[in-house]
């Protein structure tokens, strides 16, 4: 979680692009957990 703080203060002209890209990564991590647990 610090690091994807840390790019966000690192890029401040976009904040509602960096939000959106959290959101879509989360979300790819989510889905990925959701597959391993799966496949165990």
């Amino acid at each position: 979680m610090g690091s994807g703080l840390r790019a966000t203060a690192g890029r401040p002209r976009a904040p509602a692009a960096g939000a959106r890209e959290r959101r879509a990564a989360l979300r790819l991590c989510a889905r990925a957990a959701l597959v391993r647990c799966a496949n165990m």
